[in-house]
């Protein structure tokens, strides 16, 4: 499986120099649950998963913007099924499963 390349570019403030990386496209699928319902889907995890770690990272759906209901129920209704409720900050919904797919790559570049 091929994925498109992306370069991001990060500004290192501590030294006001600009990097820039070449990463592959990185997919998530996703496992949510709310009441008894598994919602699967996979998105492009690429646009918020760079911390300048060199693996993908779990972080933004365990503990970060998307562990919160306002932010699940936004995927839900974009990937699965669109009639599904707005729900306010909360836990409700549950991370069942979370699976990177396809090749992740940092390089110096271009």
């Amino acid at each position: 499986m091929r994925f498109a390349k992306h370069t991001l570019v990060s500004v290192d403030q501590s030294k006001g120099e600009i990097e820039r990386m070449l990463v592959r496209r990185l997919l998530i699928k996703v496992v949510l649950r709310y009441e008894g319902t598994d919602y699967i889907f996979i998105d492009d995890h690429s646009s918020f998963n760079y911390d300048g770690a060199d693996e993908p990272s779990s972080f933004w759906w365990e503990e970060g913007n998307g562990a919160c209901d306002c932010n699940r129920s936004l995927f839900i209704q974009r990937h699965c099924y669109e009639n599904f409720k707005e729900m306010p900050c909360g836990d409700e919904i549950k991370l069942i499963s979370l699976e990177f797919i396809g090749d992740w790559k940092r390089t110096e570049g271009e």
